[in-house]
C-alpha cells in the first residue's frame, strides 16, 4: 500500500512513494514571496474550482498567478512559492493515493495546501506541516495567512525540510529490500504447498473485487 491508513496485516505492507525523481528545489533567492501557487497532478483530478473566474479575480487582486503542472512538469520548483493539492475524486481512489505531493513540497522547500486526503493527515504531526484547503475559500484564507502572519512561510518551509529527511531515496530503498527479502521467504514457503498457494490467490481475488464493489469503485 502506499500509504498506511488502512494498516499493516500478514498480507499488507506500507511503503511511501518515491519522492519526485529530478525534483529542482525552489531558488533560495526568492526569499519568503507568494506570488505563483502550483498544481502538481493529473489534469483530470485538477479541482474545478480553480477555473472559476471569481477565485482566478481574487488570485489577481492579491497579486498570485496560479499556474498548471501536469504531466512530465512534476519535478521543476525553481519558481513555485506554495503547492495547491486538492483532488475531484471519490473518496475510495483518495484512501489509495500517496502522501507524495506532502513529501515533494518539503523537499522542494514550499509551502503545502492539501485537500483532506487519508494519506496527508496520516503524515500530519505539526500545524507547520501543510495548510488544509478543501474550497476556494480555504485556499484564498491560506494564500492570506502566508502572506500575513510573521515568519509563517519560513517556518513552514524550514520545518518541511525537516521532515523531508525521513523520506530520503536510501531509506526507502531499504524497506523495499526488506519488503522483496519477506516476499521471497514466503513464496519460498508456499512453493512447498502449491495448492495452497493457489487457493490463497484465487481467495484474495475474491476478497479484493467484493471490496471493489461494496466501496463503489470504478476502473
Amino acid at each position: 500500500m502506499q500509504n498506511g491508513v488502512a494498516g499493516e496485516t500478514g498480507e499488507r505492507r506500507a511503503v511511501p512513494h518515491w519522492p519526485q525523481p529530478g525534483l529542482i528545489p525552489r531558488d533560495p533567492a526568492r526569499g519568503d514571496r507568494l506570488e505563483t501557487i502550483a498544481y502538481f497532478g493529473s489534469n483530470q483530478y485538477e479541482p474545478q474550482f480553480v477555473k472559476a473566474g471569481a477565485f482566478q479575480d481574487a488570485l489577481r487582486q492579491r497579486g498570485v498567478r496560479f499556474v498548471n503542472r501536469f504531466q512530465g512538469e512534476w519535478h521543476d520548483y525553481r519558481h513555485v512559492d506554495a503547492v495547491l493539492a486538492v483532488r475531484d475524486c471519490p473518496p475510495v481512489v483518495l484512501a489509495t493515493k500517496p502522501a507524495s505531493k506532502l513529501i515533494n513540497a518539503w523537499k522542494a522547500g514550499v509551502p503545502a495546501m492539501l485537500g483532506p486526503e487519508p494519506a496527508y493527515r496520516e503524515l500530519r504531526a505539526s500545524p507547520l506541516d501543510f495548510l488544509e484547503t478543501a474550497s476556494a475559500e480555504a485556499v484564498l484564507d491560506a494564500i492570506d495567512r502566508l502572506r500575513q502572519e510573521p515568519g509563517l512561510y519560513r517556518m513552514m518551509a524550514e520545518h518541511g525540510a525537516k521532515r523531508a529527511e525521513a523520506f530520503d531515496v536510501d531509506m526507502l530503498t531499504q524497506k523495499w529490500i526488506a519488503l522483496l527479502e519477506e516476499a521471497r521467504e514466503r513464496n519460498r514457503r508456499e512453493t512447498l504447498h502449491p495448492t495452497m498457494r493457489v487457493i490463497r490467490y484465487w481467495g484474495n481475488r475474491q476478497k479484493i473485487n467484493l471490496g471493489k464493489r461494496l466501496s463503489g469503485w470504478r476502473d
